[in-house]
């Protein structure tokens, strides 16, 4: 679970976000029943940007969660990470086809969790989810939290 673990610590600040997504993806899958594994495939909207360091491990962290929960639970077909540097904001998307999560288990600790990580760096979060029509977890970062104005990522 190397590619796990390195999303948590922090890394260079430039480094590539969506490969990093990318990378979980496929391990997580790997680590699935091949015959039940879901596609899993990363979008990216926009430029690249950089992204402050202690966000992106904020942000890295949201994101794993989020995957491990769709590779767990949602027995999906379809496993999706969408990363979109936007002007004003960086929007990070994780949805899945999958059964859904039902109202019982939102405010379990998964979930808490993630609102928690997204609270403190004064990102927005926000879950959809029906049964039997999957879940997306959108993560929503003002420009001014998730970019370093110099580029650098500090």
């Amino acid at each position: 679970m190397r590619s796990i673990h390195d999303m948590r610590a922090p890394g260079p600040a430039n480094s590539d976000f969506a490969e990093a997504i990318s990378v979980l993806g496929k391990e997580l899958a790997s680590e699935v029943d091949h015959a039940s594994s879901p596609t899993f495939r990363v979008v990216v909207e926009g430029s690249p940007r950089a992204i402050r360091a202690v966000v992106r491990d904020e942000i890295c962290c949201i994101a794993q969660e989020a995957l491990r929960n769709a590779y767990a639970h949602a027995h999906a077909r379809i496993v999706e990470a969408e990363v979109a540097y936007e002007e004003k904001l960086l929007r990070v998307r994780i949805r899945d086809d999958g059964i859904g999560i039902n109202e019982t288990h939102l405010g379990e600790a998964g979930l808490k969790g993630m609102r928690e990580r997204a609270k403190h760096i004064g990102a927005h979060l926000e879950v959809w989810s029906q049964d039997k029509a999957g879940t997306e977890i959108e993560l929503r970062v003002p420009e001014r939290i998730a970019y370093k104005a110099d580029g650098k990522g500090t």
